[in-house]
């Protein structure tokens, strides 16, 4: 299953990085652009283990308020839950349930990746996204290694959605608002490990940002059995990263991997099992990119699998392991 780590020489490309800002953006909000995004890979986020940051939810919050554990912001409890959800439903509802849309399909967003996704600059501030919050359809996370940080968080907000998924707002949303939030299929708080997690949405949007592609889909809908209709296996928990459409209609899976372990052999026999049965109305590929955990002179060209030319994560836009990123907001 895992192929030889050729260069893109090797293989006949040309695979000398160029920078982001060298290169035609489809991205909308010129703020969070690839060129001024923060690198989840190589701009040093990362501590050690899955679990990269530190998450709160309105009842933890209340908690803690209570145990008089920390001092609880007037902001974050400035409304009821039932208040929250008039707000997001009665006030810029088309613009809050985007950004609800764009959680739950990518199960752990940035602020920088959210305001990418939904168009939306006052995401960046936290406005936006603090009725979610009252409501308890989104938690707030930071990263670990920022919690120490003195200046400004160069990450903003994390968000991803709660485990109780869309309870709070479902008899308030019409039947076409809760297809546009969901897809038609049970808003979930999915796989959560934040690392990759981020690492898989900011794939997402560069494809979308830089390359001629149809649509790019997130977890949500990334599902074995959306991906092959009828598709008998069990698929439950079985679903890709991401999935890229071309515009003639292929399909691209991607699964996203720090190690190649035992579980990661058993995904891929069910990939194979899935790519091999008759069931398909689509062609599907299935594409792999390794992300190694700690990036040493050992691992800086990680493994690559499951395609004859499956690239690396991309290089820094500069060549440099953390570089500028001029006009990035932050804090």
């Amino acid at each position: 299953m895992n192929a030889p780590g050729l260069s893109g020489t090797e293989y006949g490309v040309d695979d000398t990085p160029i920078p982001f800002a060298d290169l035609e953006s489809a991205c909308p909000t010129t703020e969070v652009t690839a060129a001024r995004r923060i690198d989840p890979y190589w701009h040093g986020l990362w501590g050690d283990g899955s679990q990269q940051a530190s998450w709160l939810n309105r009842s933890l919050l209340e908690r803690l308020g209570t145990d008089r554990v920390s001092r609880v912001r007037d902001t974050d409890t400035s409304r009821t839950r039932e208040q929250a959800v008039s707000e997001i439903v009665t006030r810029r509802r088309q613009a809050r349930l985007t950004a609800l849309a764009a959680v739950g399909m990518w199960r752990t967003v940035t602020a920088e990746q959210l305001t990418a996704l939904s168009g939306l600059r006052t995401i960046l501030d936290g406005r936006e996204m603090l009725p979610a919050f009252q409501a308890e359809l989104v938690e707030r996370g930071t990263l670990i290694t920022e919690l120490g940080w003195r200046g400004p968080r160069r990450t903003a907000q994390l968000y991803r959605p709660v485990g109780t998924g869309l309870d709070p707002i479902t008899d308030v949303l019409s039947y076409p608002d809760w297809v546009g939030v969901t897809g038609g299929y049970p808003w979930t708080r999915g796989h959560q490990q934040d690392r990759h997690n981020l690492l898989a949405t900011e794939l997402g949007l560069r494809v979308a940002e830089h390359c001629d592609v149809g649509a790019v889909l997130g977890e949500s809908l990334s599902r074995h059995d959306l991906l092959s209709p009828g598709y008998p296996g069990d698929t439950a928990n079985r679903c890709a990263d991401l999935t890229v459409i071309r515009p003639d209609g292929m399909r691209i899976a991607v699964e996203i991997t720090g190690s190649i372990s035992t579980e990661f052999a058993r995904k891929a026999d069910r990939w194979a099992e899935l790519l091999a049965a008759p069931t398909r109305t689509a062609p599907v590929s299935r594409w792999c990119s390794s992300t190694p955990r700690r990036l040493t002179a050992a691992n800086r060209a990680p493994p690559r699998c499951g395609a004859p030319s499956a690239p690396r994560w991309p290089a820094p836009p500069t060549g440099s392991p953390d570089p500028p990123r001029p006009g990035c907001r932050s804090g």
